[in-house]
């Protein structure tokens, strides 16, 4: 799990619809292992993420007020604005928790088209994802300082 001498939350085990995302993304599962192909490729080129989750982002955290007031850098929650309708804690956040989907659509509504709208299948290094697959652009960071005043 992530671990920081900085961060002011607990990373909790993967919790909620987090633990569904890491049953395909865990860095473990042949992404080339549909249709009929079993050449075994794993997960490592796509986002580095592996199984070790200790250099990614927290998951299963619990970000409310109470955090937001300890760490210092994080905005409120229960009061900032998401920029998708409502406040942090309604748009983007599972049980209180900051789980994959808070920053990943998983049905990508953004998206419209197809798989090639959020991954570039034959880029130089594999499969790289683009930003079609979060809520919002994180162009300038954007999505990162929803949450993070820093």
């Amino acid at each position: 799990m992530y671990s920081s001498p900085t961060i002011d939350g607990v990373s909790e085990q993967p919790a909620g619809n987090t633990k569904l995302c890491l049953s395909c993304h865990d860095g473990t599962v042949a992404i080339d292992s549909h249709s009929g192909n079993t050449n075994g490729t794993i997960f490592t080129n796509f986002g580095n993420l592996t199984s070790d989750l200790k250099n990614d982002h927290p998951i299963s955290i619990t970000y409310d007020t109470a955090l937001a007031l300890a760490d210092g850098g994080l905005y409120d929650p229960s009061t900032t604005l998401s920029g998708l309708g409502g406040t942090i804690e309604d748009d983007l956040l599972e049980n209180n928790k900051l789980e994959c989907t808070s920053c990943h659509d998983v049905h990508i509504s953004r998206n419209t088209q197809g798989c090639s709208g959020c991954h570039n299948m034959h880029g130089s290094n594999g499969i790289v994802t683009k930003t079609l697959s979060l809520w919002k652009s994180n162009d300038g960071s954007a999505l990162c300082f929803t949450c993070h005043k820093k």
